[in-house]
């Protein structure tokens, strides 16, 4: 009995989403504008959260800012997969630079990298400290 609860406990948790942050900031030329920043639930397909900061030039705009969402489900980027694996990769190309950063965990893409370093920081301060 208690084999049959685990295997579906196991399977239910399998079968679970990712969740990942969705949203943005940026500019075009100069004008600014924000996608809302909002919790969303991704396809089962998608096995990363991606968070893109870019500076390019598209379409013959200068583009620069910040994008979140699931990899593989980012608008206008005709299903592009960005991650192959965890961590972060910048792409350079004679258009611009894009830095990409991929991650499994929910909501693993809200935090910035500024964040991630204090965090770090604060938590090696810390263990210092306690010494």
């Amino acid at each position: 009995m208690f084999t049959k609860i685990f295997i579906v406990a196991l399977l239910a948790h399998t079968n679970e989403s990712l969740r990942c942050v969705y949203g943005g900031y940026g500019s075009v030329d100069g004008r600014n504008g924000a996608a809302p920043i909002q919790n969303v639930t991704c396809t089962s397909e998608t096995h990363y959260c991606v968070s893109l900061d870019s500076d390019v030039v598209f379409n013959g705009e200068h583009v620069k800012g910040v994008a979140k969402g699931c990899d593989k489900e980012m608008p206008d980027s005709i299903q592009r997969t960005f991650c192959r694996a965890q961590g972060c990769r910048t792409e350079n190309e004679n258009i611009g630079s894009v830095n990409i950063c991929c991650c499994k965990e929910n909501y693993c893409n809200m935090a910035t990298k500024t964040l991630q370093f204090t965090s770090i920081l604060s938590i090696l301060l810390l263990l210092y400290l306690s010494f």
